[in-house]
């Protein structure tokens, strides 16, 4: 039975959301020791991340969203792909299951390797070499997948690491300019990284 570490930042506003995906995680997980490690109201997501990752216990770290609901098998997909040296990238689809997952035309099938994970997880010895994520409003799992590939850690869309994205309306981060704002950013965090501030081992 793997111990998995679920890391989940929230806000204000999604309460009802939160509980289902909880719930989601416990039900689908069964086979597996699940421990839920929520944390509200930090400044950004990847402060959430941080914050949850200096509590967790498990040997394997995901790093999920409050509207973001997990299918039956997920842990043993990522499970699967973290022993095997990579990091796994999701299967997505929105509001429900329904032809092939929506972000295969820009991720590719499972095995193909793609620019990020939009769900990643770690292993407790690959969070530990990549350290804390830098706490910008967006990109952060842009930022963990390119440092972990300058530690020589590949990523990989993984067949069965599957969710549904609900995309919950309140104190969304994608919408309007914000992507575009928090680029500069997200650009001057992987400089650091390209600069060898930022990789402690290889």
């Amino acid at each position: 039975m793997a111990s998995i570490s679920i890391i989940l930042p929230t806000i204000d506003g999604r309460e009802e959301s939160c509980e289902f995906v909880q719930r989601c995680f416990l039900e689908r997980s069964a086979d597996h020791h699940v421990e839920l490690i929520v944390r509200k109201n930090f400044p950004n997501w990847p402060a959430g991340v941080n914050a949850g990752m200096a509590d967790a216990t498990g040997d394997y770290l995901f790093f999920a969203a409050d509207d973001l609901e997990p299918l039956d098998g997920w842990a043993d997909a990522m499970i699967g792909c973290l022993d095997a040296g990579e990091i796994p990238a999701p299967q997505v689809w929105d509001h429900r299951v329904q032809g092939r997952p929506v972000n295969e035309p820009e991720d590719g099938p499972p095995g193909s390797i793609p620019v990020f994970s939009r769900a990643p997880a770690l292993t407790r010895d690959m969070a530990g070499r990549i350290g804390a994520w830098p706490e910008i409003d967006y990109y952060g799992d842009n930022w963990v997948c390119d440092k972990a590939r300058l530690l020589g850690i590949q990523i990989r869309v993984t067949e069965g690491f599957a969710f549904v994205h609900h995309w919950h309306p309140v104190g969304r981060l994608d919408a309007g300019d914000w992507v575009g704002r928090n680029l500069p950013a997200y650009q001057a965090e992987v400089a650091k990284l390209h600069q060898g501030g930022g990789v402690t081992d290889a």
